[in-house]
């Protein structure tokens, strides 16, 4: 995609209708600030997409249909947390914490930080 596409919405349009072997979660980030997406594809095409936006600043996939419950409190929780931080407030620091915070962590979980 990143080869064909010119353009964020090009790339998006792309990753959105293209057929795929499987359902699955894409997280695609633009160049320019307010260009990020998370999209929920079955096989054939995106079944949701949700983007970046003014009020949106921040969005959040567990591995769960984000319309769906959230059944192990995942996404609630990163919501809550990203919201307490604000938009201001966030770096890689509080973005780790964040990260850390159960049950966003758990033993299954591997997180790695890079330097």
């Amino acid at each position: 995609v990143l080869s064909s596409s010119d353009t964020y919405e090009s790339a998006l349009n792309h990753l959105s209708n293209r057929h795929l072997f499987s359902p699955s979660y894409i997280i695609i980030g633009g160049r320019q600030a307010g260009e990020g997406a998370i999209i929920s594809r079955n096989r054939m095409k995106a079944a949701d997409v949700i983007t970046l936006s003014e009020n949106q600043w921040f969005l959040v996939e567990t591995n769960f249909d984000h319309w769906e419950k959230d059944m192990d409190k995942r996404r609630i929780t990163a919501v809550k947390r990203l919201s307490d931080i604000g938009r201001t407030g966030l770096n890689a620091d509080s973005m780790l914490k964040v990260l850390r915070t159960a049950p966003l962590t758990s033993q299954i979980c591997s997180l790695i930080k890079y330097s």
